[in-house]
């Protein structure tokens, strides 16, 4: 590795392709399969938790029995991803033994734009080779994900950022999944670890299609030591014809394909992959002081919560084991069990344990109690 850019090249193995970071995370595609080796040796998780807020795309997901395989890209002005650095071609880098002719002529199997894009530079200068290599990695790493999206989960279902980032400031709600069933599903490979790091090496790719996979997974792999505290365990998803960056996908002369086939579908394991429900700490202010209560299902301007409704209905009918997120006082979360039911068309529920309050008995001994109070 040249440790001035920082290039690593994958090495040749008897059937496949490897590679080892300066921090010991060693990427494979051998025998058709990709894999990661962790220097710490990562323990998989029993349960992965995917965080919700209470939106109609999170309850049509939710009651169609699908997980979303997102890409860096756009659809309907909406990015599919929250971090710009996350699966882009910047962790990427050209092969310095390619020629340019060879560069050229491997860009043109894969995309038909890039010699449109070329035809733009007045010869074959400097500039004309700068530009020739960025745009490689781009039109590389937008053919990758073309049949390639990414699920991204967390074995952590009490971290507070969480909690106020993805599910509307604790108004939504968690969804844990047993990781064996998540695992057999055929379009899926994973979960494998997140890799943070603030420097991370710049594979070195020859842009040929059957070496696609080891550098799909090193791109996904790859966010800033700033997104630690999400411990992120990601599945990638893959299918033929998966949607291309609306914005993006005509200009770079790549016809869309079908955006349903990022649905990645668990129906076949309905009612064994799904452990539990955590509703937020403000999904309901009844839960916050009432051991048994009515669920409100208004807005504040008085109007039915649509998606709240189809949340409590879903958890009725399917009967999944439901719990409430809980502050203790020791900064931590608990999750006591709630039961809810439908009576009269109206959801209640009932505490079936008790939140952990966490105080030391020696907090009691010391504390002197005014004779007046």
């Amino acid at each position: 590795m040249d440790e001035i850019d920082r290039r690593i090249r994958p090495e040749e193995t008897s059937n496949g392709l490897q590679f080892k970071t300066d921090d010991g995370w060693t990427y494979r595609y051998v025998n058709g399969e990709i894999g990661i080796e962790y220097p710490e040796g990562k323990k998989e998780p029993d349960v992965l938790y995917k965080y919700y807020n209470c939106s109609h795309n999170s309850l049509d997901a939710l009651q169609k029995s699908y997980l979303f395989a997102s890409r860096l890209g756009f659809y309907k002005d909406q990015a599919l991803l929250n971090d710009p650095f996350d699966c882009t071609q910047y962790v990427l880098a050209t092969d310095p033994k390619l020629s340019i002719s060879d560069l050229e002529n491997r860009m043109c199997e894969i995309n038909h734009f890039y010699k449109k894009e070329m035809d733009k530079f007045d010869g074959k200068g400097e500039i004309y080779h700068t530009a020739l290599r960025n745009i490689a990695l781009a039109l590389y790493n937008t053919s990758i994900w073309r049949n390639f999206g990414i699920i991204a989960m967390t074995a952590d279902w009490k971290n507070p950022c969480m909690w106020a980032h993805y599910t509307q400031n604790n108004q939504g709600f968690a969804v844990g999944f047993y990781t064996e069933n998540l695992k057999s599903i055929q379009k899926l490979k994973g979960p494998f670890f997140m890799h943070y790091k603030d420097n991370p090496e710049s594979l070195i790719v020859d842009f040929k299609q059957e070496n696609y996979p080891l550098s799909l997974l090193y791109v996904q792999n790859i966010k800033l030591t700033s997104w630690e505290y999400e411990q992120e365990w990601r599945f990638v998803a893959g299918e033929k014809g998966m949607d291309i960056d609306e914005q993006s996908g005509h200009e770079l002369g790549i016809k869309n394909g079908d955006y349903n086939k990022r649905r990645i579908s668990y129906q076949e394991f309905q009612g064994k992959i799904i452990k539990e429900i955590i509703l937020g700490y403000y999904f309901d202010p009844a839960f916050r002081n009432d051991k048994v209560g009515k669920i409100t299902t208004k807005k504040g301007d008085g109007t039915q919560d649509e998606d709240k409704v189809s949340l409590l209905n879903y958890i009725v009918k399917n009967q999944i084991d439901t719990y409430m997120l809980y502050p203790t006082s020791q900064y931590n979360f608990d999750k006591p069990q709630i039961n809810i039911w439908k009576e009269d068309d109206l959801f209640k529920y009932e505490r079936v344990s008790i939140p952990r309050i966490e105080c030391r008995t020696e907090d009691f001994q010391n504390l002197e109690i005014n004779e007046h109070f």
